[in-house]
């Protein structure tokens, strides 16, 4: 009787059928794929989440860096975010490039 070298063996799943098994590998795949076209159709369904936005006011001074923080939409969520810690408001200067 020939012996049987279990490290050979693949793994794999048994389903509810008994005669058909299938690869832990094609499992995976199948799972990343469909994990995959998800994130793809949400991406398809919701592209105005995916566009950069271009905020109209920075936060500048030292230690924010150049420009500065540009994600603010009013003067006011700037002025606030500034207060207290030696820092100005601007508007982003990328806006005047356009």
């Amino acid at each position: 009787m020939p012996r049987i070298d279990l490290s050979q063996r693949r793994p794999a799943i048994l389903t509810k059928n008994p005669d058909i098994v299938v690869e832990k590998e094609a499992v995976m795949l199948r799972a990343v794929l469909l994990g995959f076209a998800i994130v793809v159709a949400i991406a398809c369904a919701y592209p105005e989440a995916a566009r950069a936005r271009t905020y109209p006011y920075c936060l500048s001074g030292r230690g924010v860096g150049t420009p500065g923080q540009c994600h603010f939409a009013t003067r006011q969520a700037c002025l606030t975010a500034a207060a207290g810690r030696a820092l100005s408001c601007r508007r982003n200067p990328r806006l005047s490039q356009r």
